[in-house]
């Protein structure tokens, strides 16, 4: 199947295309139509977002990445104590699924997954432009061709500063640097949830 002419003919082209109606749920239920069964998440946090995608991919296996430490010059700063309680979150929601849990930050992580071995993987580790762009770049080398390569918080609604417009800029200089054409946003018009307020983005990798 060929991941990019099959989403066109579904759901039509854009830069980006904008898919009415498309939650980050029925993103992962597309994943499954396509059938993705090798996958990676890039900023697990509590794990509520990996259960997720289990609920939908029937089949899948997950590498899970989340380090639980601190990262010199974070945007997102915790105690440990906070990374620890996350840690014991993410592993309770996980028990008996297939998932490998890399607790590593992400340019260390993307060294134990070999290169075109994914179906997908969905960014949503640091939000500062230059880990974004790190991570786009390490771990889109990751995922097969004809895979997709994903991300949250495109744009957040209500937030004015550098958090959206780090990730929405990061985003945007890549796919414009690759001339990746088209390229998808999930819609937040029947976003009823925090998390699908914030669009996702992807596109598939050529």
């Amino acid at each position: 199947m060929n991941t990019t002419d099959y989403l066109t003919n579904k759901y039509g082209s854009g830069l980006p295309k904008i898919i009415p109606g498309m939650l980050k749920k029925n993103m992962y239920q597309l994943f499954a139509q396509l059938g993705f069964k090798v996958g990676c998440e890039v900023g697990v946090f509590r794990g509520r977002n990996a259960r997720e995608m289990f609920r939908d991919i029937p089949g899948l296996k997950l590498y899970a990445v989340e380090p639980y430490a601190h990262q010199a010059y974070s945007t997102r700063p915790r105690e440990q104590e906070r990374y620890e309680r996350n840690r014991r979150e993410t592993y309770n929601r996980l028990i008996g699924k297939n998932v490998i849990m890399i607790e590593k930050f992400s340019e260390d992580a993307v060294r134990d997954i070999p290169y075109d071995s994914l179906d997908f993987v969905y960014i949503d580790a640091d939000h500062s432009y230059d880990y974004v762009m790190l991570d786009i770049i390490l771990w889109t080398r990751r995922v097969r061709k004809g895979g997709i390569v994903s991300g949250h918080d495109y744009i957040v609604p209500g937030h004015v500063g550098v958090l959206d417009i780090n990730i929405k800029e990061a985003v945007d200089d890549y796919i414009s640097m690759h001339k990746i054409n088209p390229w998808y946003l999930t819609d937040t018009k029947t976003a009823i949830n925090k998390s699908d307020k914030c669009p996702s983005w992807f596109f598939v990798k050529k």
